[in-house]
């Protein structure tokens, strides 16, 4: 029977790759097949003969019967779409088997006119196979019957106790659940692949069946249990999903029968049953007992996705009513089933594969208590080697189990803690993210809050002396340096949470081990490191890394910013290296230091200083007081105090030879006479000015003492030089920046190496001459043996080099001397020239090994200079944008300069942070900078200027015109006229001079930047122009002159300035193109000349819009001249080629007559106008209309005629 037109559309959309166009198309096929049911069964109401009375008719599984029933109680529509849906269920078509069994379950659900049993029966007509089917149709059928069964479970037509409309019984049955049951074991036996979904419908069916109220449930429970039980004792995943559901659901059967064929204990997840449970799990089925490993064969292709069984059996353990119970059957569960089944180290990749998926299933279930049972021994080791290398088959799992990890510790940071001491733990590794190439611990920490942190530095503390049974350290010592990167770590990395209670734990615990050994326990002190003695103690390599590391975190907390309160409690500042308290970190330290030295009865000091080093300590803590005391919150005074106390940490820290105490005794001295005035000091100051004038400055010596910092390669150093510097930078001099400059100095590497290496062989000599009586006793040390070697060596190559010079003598005298001596060599035997030949290749030997040793000492130190000004620079830099309206600024431009312009290859780091800092600070200041000194000023711009015109890069040449601009802006306003001289200059050099590196950009950028001061120069670029020294420079001195001209912000106000000034450029461009066309060999070249035209054009519509009168712009731009010089043009052997030329000359004229005409014509417009106003209104108009269209040449229009307007009737008939 055919279906409605209405309804065949929508069956083809059905197959839809789009799932939104899939699921409208159910929506509108399923209402109308809905509405058309309703009217069929009010239309009919004829009642059918029940099923039980065509069941024991005997014709049930005839498919006639079953489909002429479903005629009968179904509209067309609904019985033709049904048969439909179910034939496209094995339809090949893209998504057509997904959008059909909707469709299908969703009819099914709406309507209550088939029974469960007619639909199997339409279902397996509709999905037979056939012996000469392809492997791709027999899937296809396969499919179909799937998706069927489970469209019939789905819509809940297999349960429905609702009475059919057209009969008294209802859809569902037991032996309609006989023939679903029949059918889905059948097909999963049919092909592996099949399996698990069979049997996944089939667990969905014992969940249907349990929650339904059927009256036929136990008998079809016992049918369920026969058919999975008793018909097969086979073994596997599927069947453990089902077995746990039904033991769950029916727990009064006897299933220690049941399962007693392979399993020791009804309960599948007892302990007994694990082993066994892991086999079939680890993806195999079991047909014995056991113990019989040899009945077991695979289920199936491997599939990248986890079995079914996984979820079930994870319900199960993570069940709300197994909540109260303890966490034991889930470790033996995890332990046996998945680390020491799927994770075991004769698992293949692919079971490791499912068992990280487990891993991530179980992850998302555990409480955070219970997450180290999942990182057990096994799955550490896999996790951790797939992790190491990205060429593992397991690595992007790998890190897609830290990810998850990493969101564990997102939504729960408490998690964080416990995920930390099982990634370092007994089964991690203590250098996890070094060894996995990550930085898992590290994201880990910073997920954490600082509550975690303060616990997990605890714990830290405790591993101090405790030992692990499997520690991974090859000694305790190595165990505590671990705790010391730790510690150190959760300072320097930014990302992790900190408060002032977790640094200042971190601080103490690190001073207190790198100064001092704690000799007795004190349990109530807030320093934690005395609440444990180490045993051992530590060594001193230990205590070295304590100092290492407690500088290194001081550093960075040098560089942290802190919201400070103010004395007032009104307001907040933030405020760098210090706590919240307003207190610097290393004032802290020096402090703990103290405190410390005090209590001998807890600790003992492990370098005491001697007698003049604690008296510079004192005297620098009693400074620090002093300034304090007297800063009143002034800045410089603070990076003074930030001063002293790194130098004195930094003495402590030192070897006691290498500890420069007579470097802090003059800090503090030049800090207490900057910050601590008093008339005693005074004083002596006059009383020493008076003896010694040439006394340096506070400021300079302080700058000098930071500078020395500098010198050292440690990020402690560099960050207290930075820090302080910008603190004391308003304090600098010109003779401060002399100091700062002279570092930047190109100097030769090898003079220095030479005064050093004189400096060292004096002090080694003296230090010889000392010991030589202490020498005699002593035993050579391995530096000495070393020594030796070192100097056999270069006597061996020496033997060489000397018998190579001893092959230059001449073959003749070489045979006689080895006929008279028998190959001895003597002095006697050579002669004078001989030996001076000798004298020669010796010379020359010792030459090339001293040349050699210096070029090997300049690479060293040319590297170590560079070094070094970098890091000044970064006092530049901190001067600059703390101090950026200082006039001091504009003495560092030459020398950044400088460095920029003669930098080398290897110094190109360096250029480019001087280049960063002449275009990011200089560029980019807004205000002009206060000149005390404008001939300094001029002096400085002059010598960029001449820098620039040398210079032969066009980056650096564009940089100097960024600085030149600069100290301009500064200039201008004291000296006006010499900026613009200077510029006038320049371009000069530009225009006239060929070997001039400058560019157009270099004068553009002034005429941009200051217009007003660039029209000064108007006439002289004009005059320059006949003396350049070639076309393109005479092209880009017209396009001055334009930039000139158009940049001017008012330009109306300088009208007569520029009218007048237009004869003068006019006159210039008829010069040039007249002479170009009368030389045999003109300077300009066709394409020049047109780029010239192009500007006189531009220049002359420039005239015309500020011209008021025609003669100003017949002055300026004669249209008789330019007429002449197009024909000058069209007739020169070298530009007639170029029509373009000719036509622009004309252009220009053609300009200035239709403007002269266009003047004449609004002239002669109000004469007409008076004689039109004694004459009717009619008369007026039609004079205005009779006038011309502007050229004045044009005849004069007719009146216009006046339009009826027609009616449509004859519109139309004139249309037609």
């Amino acid at each position: 029977m055919a279906a409605a037109a209405t309804t065949l559309p929508l069956f083809w959309h059905l197959s839809s790759a789009g799932k939104g166009e899939r699921i409208d198309a159910s929506v509108k096929l399923v209402s109308a097949l809905q509405q058309f049911q309703e009217n069929f069964v009010s239309e009919t109401g004829q009642e059918e003969e029940d099923e039980e009375d065509s069941e024991g008719s005997g014709k049930d599984d005839d498919y006639d019967v079953y489909s002429s029933r479903l005629d009968a109680s179904n509209a067309a529509d609904v019985a033709y779409a049904i048969r439909r849906l179910i034939r496209g269920l094995a339809s090949p078509r893209e998504s057509s088997r997904i959008g059909f069994a909707v469709a299908l379950t969703e009819l099914f659900v709406r309507i209550d006119t088939v029974t469960c049993q007619q639909v199997l029966v339409l279902l397996n007509n509709a999905s037979q196979t056939a012996g000469g089917m392809s492997g791709q149709e027999e899937r296809d059928m396969f499919f179909a019957r799937l998706f069927g069964l489970k469209a019939i479970l789905q819509s809940g037509l297999l349960f429905r106790q609702r009475p059919l409309r057209t009969s008294s019984t209802s859809s569902g049955s037991l032996k309609a659940f006989e023939t679903f049951l029949t059918e889905l074991l059948t097909l999963g036996e049919k092909k592996s692949w099949l399996k698990e979904s069979c049997w996944w419908t089939l667990a969905s069916a014992v969940d249907a069946l349990y929650a339904s109220d059927v009256q036929w449930k136990n008998g079809a429970f016992d049918m369920l249990i026969d058919r999975v039980f008793i018909g097969d004792k086979s073994w596997g995943p599927e069947k453990v999903a089902v077995t746990l559901k039904l033991q769950k659901m029916r727990p009064e059967m006897d299933w220690e029968t049941f399962c007693g064929s392979y399993f020791k204990s009804p309960d599948l997840l007892a302990t007994t049953n694990l082993i066994s449970l892991g086999r079939i799990l680890k993806d195999s089925v079991a047909e014995g007992t056991a113990e019989d490993d040899t009945s077991k064969h695979s289920a199936g292709p491997w599939k990248p996705q986890l079995h079914f069984v996984w979820d079930v059996i994870l319900d199960i353990l993570f069940a709300p009513e197994a909540a109260s119970a303890p966490s034991g059957k889930f470790q033996d569960f995890y332990r046996i089933v998945v680390d020491e089944t799927l994770f075991s180290a004769s698992s293949s990749p692919l079971r490791k594969y499912w068992g990280f998926l487990v891993f991530q299933k179980a992850l998302r279930r555990l409480p955070p208590m219970t997450l180290p049972l999942l990182f057990t021994k096994n799955f550490m080791r896999s996790w951790i080697n797939q992790l190491s290398k990205n060429d593992r088959y397991l690595h992007k799992i790998a890190r897609q189990v830290a990810s998850d990890v990493h969101e564990v510790v997102e939504k729960d940071p408490k998690a964080g803690f416990t995920l930390v001491l099982q990634l370092t733990g007994t089964n991690g590794s203590f250098h996890f993210d070094r060894i996995t190439k990550t930085k898992t611990v590290e994201t880990i920490l910073a997920n954490m809050d600082s509550d975690g942190i303060k616990v997990y530095i605890d714990y830290l503390l405790k591993q101090v002396n405790e030992e692990e049974e499997s520690d991974s350290f090859a000694s305790i010592g190595a165990r505590r340096a671990w705790i010391v990167d730790q510690m150190t770590s959760l300072i320097r990395k930014g990302s992790i949470p900190k408060n002032d209670e977790s640094i200042g734990l971190v601080l103490n615990w690190l001073t207190t081990h790198a100064f001092f050994n704690v000799s007795k326990k004190s349990s109530k002190s807030t320093n934690l490191a005395l609440r444990t003695v180490p045993e051992p103690p530590f060594t001193e390599e230990l205590q070295n890394l304590c100092k290492t590391k407690l500088l290194a975190c001081l550093g960075d907390l040098t560089s942290l910013s802190t919201t400070v309160g103010t004395k007032d409690d009104v307001r907040t500042i933030k405020a760098t290296a210090v706590a919240a308290d307003g207190e610097y970190w290393i004032s802290k330290v020096l402090r703990t230091i103290v405190e410390l030295e005090k209590d001998i009865k807890h600790v003992k000091v492990i370098q005491k200083l001697d007698g003049e080093a604690e008296r510079s300590r004192n005297e620098a803590m009693s400074a620090v007081g002093k300034i304090d005391a007297s800063a009143n919150g002034r800045e410089p005074a603070s990076g003074a105090i930030l001063l002293l106390n790194a130098l004195t940490l930094k003495c402590f820290c030192d070897d006691e030879d290498e500890a420069d105490w007579e470097t802090l005794h003059d800090c503090v001295e030049a800090s207490t006479k900057l910050f601590v005035p008093t008339k005693e000091k005074k004083k002596k100051k006059k009383q020493q000015d008076g003896e010694d004038g040439d006394e340096r400055a506070p400021i300079d010596l302080i700058v000098d003492i930071i500078i020395g910092l500098l010198e050292q390669s440690t990020s402690f150093t560099r960050m207290i030089a930075n820090q302080s510097f910008a603190m004391l930078s308003p304090l600098a001099t010109d003779s401060t920046i002399d100091l700062i400059l002279a570092q930047l100095e190109r100097r030769d590497p090898g003079e220095e190496n030479v005064d050093e290496d004189e400096e060292t062989d004096e002090e080694e000599s003296k230090a010889d001459s000392e010991d030589d009586d202490d020498d005699d006793d002593k035993p050579e040390s391995a530096d000495e043996d070393e020594d030796e070697d070192n100097e056999e060596e270069g006597a061996e190559e020496l033997r060489k080099v000397l018998q190579a010079a001893m092959s230059t003598i001449s073959a003749k005298e070489a045979a006689i001397e080895g006929d008279e001596s028998d190959g001895s060599s003597d002095d006697a035997s050579m002669d004078d020239e001989q030996m001076m030949q000798i004298d020669e290749k010796l010379a020359e030997v010792f030459r090339t090994r001293t040349e050699e040793r210096k070029k090997g000492k300049d690479v060293g130190a040319q590297r170590e200079a560079t070094y070094f000004k970098n890091r000044v620079l970064d006092l530049v830099e901190t001067f600059v944008k703390k101090q950026p309206s200082s006039s001091l600024v504009l003495r560092f431009i030459l020398p950044l300069v400088e460095l920029v312009s003669t930098a080398s290859s290897d110094e190109k780091q360096l250029s480019d942070k001087a280049k960063g800092i002449l275009r990011s600070r200089l560029a980019k200041t807004k205000d002009a900078i206060p000149i005390p000194d404008p001939s300094k000023a001029v002096e400085l711009l002059e010598s960029l200027h001449q820098r620039a015109r040398k210079s032969h890069s066009s980056d650096t040449v564009s940089t100097i015109s960024l600085c030149s601009l600069f100290v301009t802006k500064a200039l201008l306003t004291v000296d006006e006229k010499a900026a613009i001289r200077i510029y006038t200059e320049s371009t000069s050099d530009f225009l006239t001079r060929k070997a001039s590196a400058l560019n157009t950009g270099f004068i553009l950028d002034f005429v941009r930047r200051f217009p007003l001061q660039a029209w000064g120069i108007r006439m002289s670029v004009v005059e320059m122009i006949g003396n350049a020294t070639n076309g393109y420079r005479q092209t880009q001195a017209f396009n001055i002159v334009q930039t000139i001209l158009t940049s001017l912000p008012q330009p109306d106000s300088k009208k007569d300035e520029i009218l007048a000034f237009m004869p003068s450029i006019s006159k210039v461009f008829s010069d040039i193109v007249f002479t170009s066309c009368t030389s045999d060999k003109p300077v300009m070249t066709a394409g020049q000349m047109k780029e010239a035209l192009k500007v006189a054009l531009q220049l002359c519509r420039f005239s015309k819009r500020i011209a008021s009168d025609t003669s100003t712009l017949k002055e300026s731009w004669s249209p008789k001249q330019w007429s002449e010089l197009a024909t000058k043009l069209s007739s020169s052997e070298h530009f007639r080629a170029s029509i373009s030329l000719a036509g622009t000359c004309q252009q220009i004229s053609q300009l200035v007559q239709s403007q002269a005409r266009s003047n004449s014509k609004a002239d002669k417009a109000p004469a007409k106008s008076d004689k039109v106003k004694s004459t009717s209104a009619l008369k007026r108009k039609q004079e205005v209309e009779t006038e011309g269209t502007g050229d004045g040449d044009s005849a004069p229009r007719k009146p216009k005629r006046k339009k009826v307007r027609k009616a449509p009737k004859a519109a139309a008939e004139a249309e037609n």
